[in-house]
């Protein structure tokens, strides 16, 4: 995020909002790059790590699908030092995301 900080600021990176992972195979820095965006936003608010932007990569261009989403940032017009992004099966973003028993307590990353 260390380049992105004005995009990551106008962001809404909150635990459980959504955002788009988009692979950069021609990327001069690595073919395997993978950037985040934030749902709807057209400029990147940073890059998937190298050890797993390989794998994501790999994964997407073999056709899988990936949601994803935000467990630790903050909200628009607040500085973010550091997003961390679940990205999984639509099916299992969406359960994770689904309402819950009120007898159960809510998940820790959207605490």
């Amino acid at each position: 995020m260390t380049y992105h900080q004005a995009a990551a600021r106008q962001a809404d990176l909150r635990p459980g909002q959504p955002l788009r992972l988009v692979p950069e195979p021609d990327n001069p820095h690595d073919s395997h790059a993978v950037a985040v965006y934030p749902d709807g936003g057209s400029d990147p608010i940073g890059y998937v790590n190298k050890q797993k932007a390989r794998i994501w990569s790999g994964l997407i261009a073999e056709g899988a699908q990936l949601s994803a989403v935000s467990l630790r940032g903050t909200g628009p017009g607040i500085k973010c030092e550091a997003v961390a992004v679940l990205a999984a099966e639509p099916r299992v973003v969406a359960h994770l995301l689904s309402p819950r028993p009120a007898s159960l307590p809510r998940p820790a990353f959207l605490q």
